[in-house]
């Protein structure tokens, strides 16, 4: 069985660049614990974006999957979706320094008939993914026709 993590980058070269040294740093470290007894090894592999992923990355479709997380600091937007059938609130926690933060995103799951766009979140200079992935669906699944 093959597991693995996977990332669309969409940026310029040079930033491009700098996520894939990035990485490699990683697969030459290893990531979490037990790296010592060879736990934790990866193989980075690149490759282009298959044409059906793109055309569902790029296409307008009347609903939206969300396969990520995705944080956003627009309080009109968050009063807008609480209480919605389609999309649930999380809570992820991190530790800082010592100390719990507690950051409020929308779960992997939500539909939603419009992209909403997340943005990343620093703190304490630890910078936290919230950009979220939004994948389309065809047809209404709100089901208001």
């Amino acid at each position: 069985m093959k597991t693995g993590y996977w990332a669309i980058v969409e940026s310029g070269e040079d930033t491009f660049k700098d996520v894939v040294n990035s990485i490699r740093v990683l697969d030459d470290e290893g990531v979490g614990g037990e790296r010592g007894a060879g736990w934790g090894q990866f193989r980075i592999e690149l490759c282009e974006i298959p044409d059906i992923i793109e055309n569902l990355l790029v296409e307008d479709y009347e609903s939206y999957l969300l396969i990520s997380l995705l944080f956003f600091k627009d309080k009109t937007l968050l009063e807008e979706l609480v209480g919605r059938r389609y999309i649930t609130m999380t809570v992820k926690s991190k530790f800082l320094r010592g100390r719990r933060v507690d950051l409020g995103m929308i779960s992997e799951g939500a539909i939603s008939s419009t992209r909403i766009e997340g943005e990343n979140l620093e703190i304490e200079g630890k910078v936290f993914h919230g950009k979220g992935t939004w994948i389309g669906l065809k047809g209404d699944l709100y089901g208001e026709d």
